[in-house]
């Protein structure tokens, strides 16, 4: 199948298989989305504060990084970049 077809859970699975910082299941796919919703936001806005559950946040990455992870999440492509994904969930305390 080729990756333009991959659904998102497909491309996080490709991507969990190159990084260490995801777990490959379901739950994390969701969570992991639900963060980069809420950092995707934050960086619209240009803030370096975010919500999550309710909890403020001051997020150690920059718009550009942020970005890279998205892109990663959006294409299924590896990159090192994205393993600054370990600065969110360990900051939140959430398992991806």
């Amino acid at each position: 199948m080729k990756s333009e077809k991959w659904s998102g859970f497909d491309k996080y699975v490709v991507l969990a298989d190159s990084c260490k910082h995801l777990s490959g299941g379901y739950e994390g796919y969701v969570n992991l989305r639900e963060i980069m919703e809420t950092l995707t936001l934050m960086c619209s806005k240009q803030q370096n504060t975010y919500t999550y559950n309710g909890e403020m946040y001051v997020s150690n990455l920059t718009a550009g990084e942020i970005g890279r992870i998205q892109d990663g999440l959006d294409t299924g492509k590896y990159d090192a970049s994205f393993n600054m994904v370990r600065l969110i969930t360990a900051q939140l305390g959430i398992k991806i």
